[in-house]
This record gives structure tokens, C-alpha cells and sequence, in this order.
């Protein structure tokens, strides 16, 4: 965890809270299989906040891991002719059906999930704009300011100018996720996004 953002008491201090029970989705064999976890909360003793403790494969509100998540989200934004249907159409994942259930219905992932994706990664300017000053704080020299500068979604995917800032928030984080491990050799998640708050 990073020290605290209101007080700033080392995280080291921080005492348990309570922790909470959380399903994720794994993708196992292109099938969705339910994984039982639990988050871990914390409290600073200093201001009493309390903050969630996230393992590095999930995303706050989010029950498929980030693997997942940013594969198809890169997917949609790399690709012009790309839609949420075309791509749950050539990637269909069904869910894990318990061998005791009654009903023939195999539940399948929606396309409005990879919707949602992108919409909560387009959010993390937060985490775009820290870690694109730390990469050029490491590398003065990089490119890396006039790449994402030049990164393009297709009008035929937004019908207004905040779904278009979403998308290129998505598309620049999806592209720095791979340097910037390769970069520090550390993910971008939990740790830096957590120390950004998520935004």
C-alpha cells in the first residue's frame, strides 16, 4: 500500500480493518471460471481513512482480471473496424455452469461488459499522466510524450467529444502498460494506480 494520501502516515502503520469476500472471473481454456478471493482493508492511524488492498491481477469493481481486461481493451482501440459485438463474436467466453444447476442456458460474456472496461480505464487519466512523468523522468530523451500525442481512435467509434477523451485515455494506458514494466520492471498495477487514487 502507499502511504497515506490525506495524511501522509507510512503505510507501514497502517492497521487491518476488515477484509471482504470477492468472486473473480479467470479465464481458464476460454471459459470464465469463477475464483473465490478476499480484499484486505486497511486504516491509517493517523486520519482514520481506510483504503483496499488490491492484488496485482484486479481493478477496483471489477471481477474479470486485468490480463483480460486490457486484452480486450487493446483489441477495440488498436483496431478501426473493431466493435464490442465483433469482438465477444470471435472471442466467445463462456461461463463455468455449475455441474448441480437445473437450466440449459450457457451464460456467455456480454459485449457491454468490454464496454464498461474501457469506460472505467478511460478514467484513469491519474494513472496515464503519472506514469508518463516518471518514464520521461527516467528517459529524458524518450519519445514516448509525441507517441501518445499521436495515438488516433476512429470517429466511427464515439459520438461525442467525452466518449473520444475516454477512448484515448484507454488507448494510452493500454500502450504504457507493457513499457512502462519494461521500463521499472514493476506493473503499473495496483501500485502506481493506487498511489493515483484511480483517476
Amino acid at each position: 500500500m502507499p502511504d497515506c494520501p490525506r495524511c501522509n502516515v507510512e503505510s507501514s502503520r497502517f492497521k487491518p480493518h476488515e477484509k471482504r469476500k470477492r468472486t473473480f472471473y479467470v479465464i481458464v481454456e476460454q471459459t470464465v471460471v469463477p475464483i473465490k478471493g478476499l480484499l484486505l482493508r486497511w486504516k491509517c492511524p493517523g486520519c482514520n481513512k481506510t483504503a483496499t488492498a488490491y492484488p496485482d491481477f484486479a481493478l477496483p469493481y471489477k471481477r474479470y482480471t486485468i490480463p483480460t481486461i486490457l486484452a480486450f481493451s487493446q483489441a477495440y482501440v488498436n483496431d478501426p473496424t473493431h466493435s464490442y459485438r465483433r469482438l465477444v463474436d470471435e472471442c466467445p467466453l463462456p461461463h463455468q455452469v455449475d455441474p448441480n444447476s437445473k437450466t440449459d442456458h450457457e451464460p456467455m460474456m456480454e459485449h457491454s461488459t468490454i464496454h464498461r472496461w474501457i469506460t472505467t480505464l478511460g478514467g484513469y487519466a491519474g494513472v496515464v499522466q503519472n506514469a508518463t512523468d516518471l518514464m520521461v523522468q527516467a528517459n529524458p530523451t524518450t519519445s514516448l510524450c509525441r507517441d501518445l500525442a499521436g495515438l488516433k481512435i476512429s470517429p466511427l467509434k464515439y459520438m461525442s467529444s467525452k466518449r473520444k477523451q475516454i477512448l484515448l485515455t484507454c488507448f494510452q494506458l493500454v500502450t504504457l502498460v507493457p513499457l512502462y514494466l519494461a521500463q521499472f520492471r514493476v506493473p503499473i498495477f495496483p501500485k502506481l494506480a493506487t498511489r493515483a487514487g484511480y483517476t
